[in-house]
């Protein structure tokens, strides 16, 4: 997917789309970070309104196909031109895109079947009772700006920021995203330019679309929490193209929830962004043996974006989970432990809202869109040449991932039995982690009755493990916000009785 030129006829239309968030809260300071921006600071840029009506039918049958059907309305000084277009495909969940792009102008917002003839639309809807069924389902409106690049490689890239809202049945969303698009050249050039820009712009990879996110604004669902989509394998996959595949959801994971916590204060969008993280990491561990490791990313500069998301997990937990837990067994019915309780609750509150600021301003930190970037080459760069050793080449996916789960099985055992004090217990929690994503990962190749036993033994694991820890942190922060001594010493003595 390195290659790119300029398509000689409609049926051989392609779209190579870098799709990024500018995770910025006031959209005024997203565009001036980005028109003064090196790579585009002295390029001429160009304004235009843009209005799309996107179609389908009451049960949604293109989104469960992965096709847009929408007609644009682009301003301009001769007066409005209306454009029709289909898209299709593209690898679901990536920011870098290749997909079936067919355009033709039209006369108004309605549907114009003729302009569908040099589209596969045939093939979709054969019987024209596709057609029939189809209606708006909701419309985006925004300003759109855009630049021309030409690359050292003579690649022509055009970098378009949007500005404004999507709208579904009097719900609202906004729309500040940049969409990088590769009109002749390389792929590696798109990404070049893409990182040029993070050297001092805040951007996020992202892995929906202006059409996923209207439909996901259309029933509901635009800021619930991303949580794990394990892909569909095949037990006699190529090593490589099953990595890329667990890989790329389990990053999409992560990068779809940092966006949803830009929006909203829901603590599982937190934990949600963690697992995502957390499961990506097991999957690089589990597929290191058969992966050429140079290419894998330095993700350093990521630290301080998860330590902050970190605090806020525990933050959140303390708040949620255990202090409801325990309250009853100190209070008592006793108006002044009531007291002290309700303070160190209000105590750990605020430190809760501080720190979601905290952790919004790491994910506005260029560096760390900078390192996504880097993470989204790598994913969407792996091939077959990546793979490495005969392992990796002959053996089937099904025996391979049984056979490397099974070893971390038998880590995790290990770890176990020799998981005396707060640091060994760690490390057991993170290998029961560990196996618990690597099977939730590869489930769909691994025999039934394994993977069942594994995740009940992982997840019972790190659930016992996990409260103590817990449990230990309320004490930590009791004493952190200055709570009564009377409180702290209550708190560490009853996190360390459910340790034992």
């Amino acid at each position: 997917m390195d290659q790119y030129k300029s398509p000689t006829s409609k049926q051989e239309a392609r779209e190579i789309e870098l799709k990024l968030t500018l995770p910025y809260p006031d959209r005024d300071d997203a565009i001036r970070m980005l028109r003064k921006a090196a790579p585009l600071s002295r390029k001429k840029s160009v304004q235009q309104n843009l209005l799309s009506v996107y179609y389908d039918t009451p049960e949604q049958e293109l989104r469960k196909v992965r096709i847009a059907l929408r007609v644009r309305r682009v301003d301009s000084s001769t007066g409005p031109v209306w454009v029709q277009t289909l898209k299709t495909g593209g690898a679901s969940g990536s920011a870098l895109t290749l997909r079936g792009e067919w355009e033709e102008n039209v006369q108004s917002s309605d549907l114009d079947l003729k302009a569908l003839k040099a589209s596969p639309w045939r093939d979709i809807d054969p019987d024209g009772t596709l057609h029939k069924a189809l209606a708006p389902c909701f419309i985006t409106r925004f300003e759109r700006t855009t630049w021309q690049v030409r690359a050292m490689d003579q690649s022509l890239i055009e970098v378009a920021l949007d500005i404004g809202q999507i709208e579904s049945d009097g719900k609202y969303a906004p729309i500040c995203e940049l969409e990088l698009e590769l009109k002749a050249g390389t792929t590696s050039s798109l990404l070049d330019l893409a990182q040029g820009l993070a050297t001092s712009v805040a951007l996020v990879p992202a892995g929906l679309s202006k059409a996923q996110r209207g439909y996901a604004l259309a029933d509901g669902t635009l800021d619930m929490p991303q949580r794990a989509r394990p892909p569909k394998l095949r037990a006699d996959q190529p090593l490589v193209e099953a990595a890329q595949q667990v890989f790329r959801e389990t990053f999409y994971q992560f990068t779809r929830n940092l966006d949803i916590l830009l929006l909203t204060d829901n603590a599982e969008v937190v934990h949600q962004a963690r697992v995502g993280w957390r499961r990506l990491k097991s999957a690089l561990r589990l597929f290191k043996p058969a992966l050429v490791q140079e290419r894998i990313p330095d993700v350093a500069s990521m630290q301080r974006l998860l330590d902050a998301l970190g605090r806020m997990r525990d933050l959140d937990v303390a708040l949620v989970e255990t202090l409801p837990l325990i309250a009853p067994v100190y209070t008592s019915g006793d108006p002044g432990r009531q007291l002290l309780w309700s303070n160190f609750i209000q105590a750990t509150a605020e430190a809760a809202k501080s720190q979601r600021t905290t952790v919004r301003d790491a994910i506005r930190d260029p560096s760390v869109g900078a390192t996504l970037l880097n993470i989204t080459r790598y994913i969407e760069g792996i091939s077959p040449t990546d793979a490495v050793g005969t392992e990796s080449k002959s053996h089937r996916l099904e025996s391979w991932a049984e056979r490397h789960l099974r070893k971390l099985k038998r880590k995790l055992e290990l770890a176990v039995e020799v998981a005396t004090d707060k640091d060994s217990q760690h490390r057991a929690r993170m290998l029961a982690k560990g196996l618990r994503y690597g099977v939730e990962s590869t489930q769909s190749v691994l025999p039934n009755r394994i993977s069942k036993r594994w995740l009940k033994k992982a997840a019972a694991l790190q659930g016992s493990i996990g409260l103590s820890r817990d449990l230990q942190r309320l004490h930590q922060f009791a004493a952190e916000f200055g709570a009564d001594a009377g409180l702290v010493e209550f708190l560490r003595g009853y996190g360390s009785g459910i340790g034992r």
